[in-house]
């Protein structure tokens, strides 16, 4: 079973927005490591597109624009954390 089904299956009401924010800081942390901030803003967002467009496609779902505020919040701030700890130079 994917993390992915894991997590989907949750309802996480008023915190929803709370946990977008902390998944695509994790993702952009992680992704950073990989391949670099740019790379890591790319990929970030394109999941973040594509889980919102997946749940668009479900019945009594939509495109929830304020979730992909919450992730660009997310990235935002892990950019934040890592310019302040100084990851390897590749910001």
């Amino acid at each position: 079973m994917s993390s992915a089904a894991i997590l989907s299956g949750i309802y996480y009401g008023k915190y929803e927005k709370v946990v977008h924010l902390m998944i695509s800081g994790v993702m952009m942390v992680l992704f950073f490591k990989l391949f670099g901030v740019a790379w890591a803003v790319v990929a970030t967002l394109a999941i973040g597109i594509v889980k919102e467009f997946r749940d668009a496609g479900k019945l009594n779902d939509h495109f929830d624009i304020f979730d992909m505020l919450a992730n660009v919040a997310g990235i935002l701030i892990a950019i934040i954390l890592i310019k302040l700890i100084g990851y390897g130079g590749h910001v």
